[in-house]
Order: structure tokens, then C-alpha cells, then sequence
């Protein structure tokens, strides 16, 4: 028909993405007849996709369109920090027609508890335990490393959702167990998740007295 293209608002406009994943932003027009359908980056303006073309260098942009649907779908692989802000989806049409889209970026934080030093005596073990809280997904696993080298069989161990109020706040834990301790196993451990920044600590295993750092350390 002679219908005028219209949005489908319906459409969730406001999308929350955890920093390192994939976001997607679904524009949906209807009657688009021949008109050509855009997205743009509000921020500055650089025009991102023109139906199936990509106009942007960075290759973490990109647009899905079913053949013969009437979804253009923005998809974002990799979400940074400074992806976050307003997006439009355009319609070629006279007069142009827009719809803002705004993406927000979490960034969950990882912590090793007791950092950022950590005491024992020699033979004893240990147990570090890692947790990355403020997820919006949980991480398909937890790398830990010694030092540089990445220790094997150690990952995710637990992880929760807690469904609370409209943001559902997940936390992920995970346990590396030091076997009965020697001089060679201090050093900095770091854990976390591909995609997020690490944490780290730094164990200092003793022989013999208990330093007066360590004494100190549990006063605070």
C-alpha cells in the first residue's frame, strides 16, 4: 500500500550491555517499501550501516537482515566503555523518520579477597578466592595465572544470579586452592573472566617468624 514507514517501539530502546559482550540493537520498520534504513552513532554522527552495508572501519559493527524481513538489527561484538551512548536507526524516507536507541555499558569488577597481600607459612596451603561482581551474564569461565603462566584446571567454580529488582546483579566466584606452600609458589596470582581487567594479589609465603608486615596487615 501507500502506507508511510513506521518503528516498531515495542522494541526495547534502552539496552544495558556488560562491557566485553555482544550488544544488539533491533529496529524494526514497517511498510519500509524501498526506502533505505541506517544506523548512526549520535555521538559523532558517523554512519555506522546503510541496510546490509557497513560504512565504519571497526569491524565490531555490524547489521543483520533476514531477506525479505523487516528487523535491521545493529549488532556490537565486543562492548567497550566508550561504545555507550545513543544510537539512531534512520528511515530514507521524506521526511526522514529516526528512532534513538541508547546503550548503557556495566562493567563488572573483580576482586581477589585479601588482596593486595597475602601471608602464609610455609607448608601450609591456601585458598584464594576470586569474585566478579555487578555481572549481567556470568563469564563461561575464570582464568587464573601464577606470575604470567596460566594455571591449568582452574575455573569457574560458582556462580549466582540474583535476580533483584530490573537489573538482575550477578556474582561469579572462583577458588584456586595453593598446594602446602614453598618458596616457589609466592609470587602474584591474578584471576578473572576474557574479557574484564584482572585482579591480583601477591602471596608471600614465611619461614619461620611472623613478620611484623603480616600482624599488620590484619589490624588493617
Amino acid at each position: 500500500g501507500n502506507n508511510m514507514p513506521s518503528f516498531d517501539v515495542s522494541l526495547p530502546l534502552n539496552v544495558t550491555t556488560q562491557y566485553g559482550a555482544h550488544a544488539h540493537l533491533v529496529c524494526r520498520v514497517q511498510d519500509v517499501a524501498n526506502k533505505s534504513v541506517s544506523w548512526v552513532r549520535k555521538r559523532d554522527g558517523h554512519l555506522l550501516t546503510v541496510d546490509t552495508d557497513t560504512f565504519i572501519g571497526d569491524g565490531r559493527f555490524q547489521v543483520h537482515h533476514p531477506a525479505n524481513s523487516d528487523i535491521w538489527t545493529l549488532h556490537l561484538r565486543a562492548v567497550r566503555g566508550s561504545d555507550a551512548g545513543k544510537y539512531e536507526c534512520q528511515v530514507s524516507s521524506e521526511p526522514k523518520l529516526s528512532l534513538v536507541y541508547q546503550l548503557n555499558i556495566v562493567v563488572p569488577q573483580v576482586e581477589i579477597r585479601g588482596a593486595p597481600d597475602i601471608y602464609v607459612m610455609a607448608g601450609s596451603g591456601v585458598a584464594l578466592h576470586c569474585v566478579i561482581s555487578g555481572l549481567i551474564e556470568t563469564p563461561p569461565y575464570i582464568f587464573w595465572y601464577h606470575k604470567t603462566e596460566r594455571i591449568a584446571g582452574s575455573a569457574l567454580e560458582e556462580s549466582r544470579m540474583f535476580e533483584g529488582s530490573k537489573e538482575a546483579a550477578a556474582l561469579a566466584s572462583s577458588v584456586l586452592n595453593v598446594p602446602p606452600a614453598t618458596p616457589d609458589f609466592a609470587g602474584n596470582y591474578s584471576c578473572g573472566p576474557p574479557s574484564l581487567q584482572p585482579a591480583s594479589v601477591t602471596l608471600h609465603v614465611l619461614n619461620g617468624e611472623q613478620p611484623a608486615a603480616m600482624q599488620h596487615g590484619k589490624n588493617g
